[in-house]
């Protein structure tokens, strides 16, 4: 080979390895240039914020963090022996909205879910106990007062329990409650009698169990029944049967009746404390019903 031939081929050679260092330098300063750059992984999302006792205040109810925590709070129906102070009654409402309802239904076992919202210590004038002794219906219980939640608790329902009070907005929030026993409320003032308890709307609760319709439902407040009404949607939520106090609601009474007869629902029983609605498709299948 002549020497100018050698010539040209080193130069060629020089050229490609020349032309092969610039390639590698500038991949190696674009990669530098990325600060975040993984290869073949891709970058992780940051973790979502959990939800817990300190921060679940202001979350609107069908946010899917809020169902997920108050999941977490309900307590799962006991597997134990019923511990009643008084197991021989079948019915433990003074007014007899427990008989009043039961019988629509009939003797024997049958499927359903109620949902009692003032549960109390889950005895002591229930409307619900009837329903799931008897008849077999499974249910939720819901007490704010953490006095009445523990006795409630060592009655050993068959039932969902939570320790909350509805919310009478459609977000959560912690509110003041005070009062004892039955006459347990929300408050709108801090005193050294009240105390913090939290607040869901209902529909994020029903949300939490995966519910969407209640054979009967017991709405028992004090005061704040025809404000959580309002906030339900019953587009999506349906409801068999509604007992709801109207002793002490500010509204007037005629507003909460034609509130419900508004959205499709009869009135067919009351007394002094209680209406008792029920949805006209509903009752027309229940074996006690007998229309006037």
């Amino acid at each position: 080979m002549s020497y100018g031939s050698q010539r040209s081929l080193v130069s060629r050679r020089t050229l490609v390895i020349f032309s092969l260092g610039l390639l590698v330098l500038l991949v190696f300063f674009c990669l530098q240039g990325n600060e975040n750059y993984v290869p073949n992984i891709r970058d992780p999302e940051p973790a979502a914020e959990k939800i817990t006792d300190n921060n679940y205040q202001g979350l609107w109810q069908e946010n899917p963090k809020l169902v997920t925590y108050i999941r977490s709070l309900l307590r799962p129906p006991s597997t134990e022996d019923y511990q009643l102070s008084n197991p021989k009654r079948k019915h433990f409402t003074f007014m007899e909205q427990s008989k009043f309802v039961g019988d629509l239904y009939g003797p024997g076992k049958r499927e359903g879910f109620f949902v009692e919202v003032g549960a109390l210590d889950g005895e002591t004038s229930s409307s619900t106990l009837y329903l799931e002794r008897e008849l077999g219906f499974k249910g939720l219980l819901i007490e704010p007062n953490p006095v009445n939640y523990e006795i409630l608790l060592g009655k050993h329902r068959k039932a969902y329990i939570l320790q909350a009070a509805l919310s009478p907005t459609t977000s959560s929030a912690e509110l003041l409650f005070t009062g004892s026993g039955q006459q347990g409320h929300l408050a709108k003032d801090e005193t050294s009698e009240t105390i913090h308890v939290k607040s869901f709307p209902f529909y994020s609760i029903l949300s939490a169990l995966d519910i969407s319709f209640i054979d009967v439902f017991n709405l028992d407040i004090e005061g704040f029944e025809f404000k959580v009404l309002k906030t339900i949607p019953f587009d999506r939520v349906k409801v068999g049967i509604l007992i709801v106090e109207h002793l002490n609601i500010p509204e007037p009474k005629a507003e909460l009746v034609k509130f419900m007869t508004n959205l499709g629902y009869k009135k067919i029983h009351q007394n002094k404390f209680d209406y008792i609605f029920a949805h006209p498709d509903y009752l027309s299948k229940l074996p006690g019903w007998k229309p006037s």
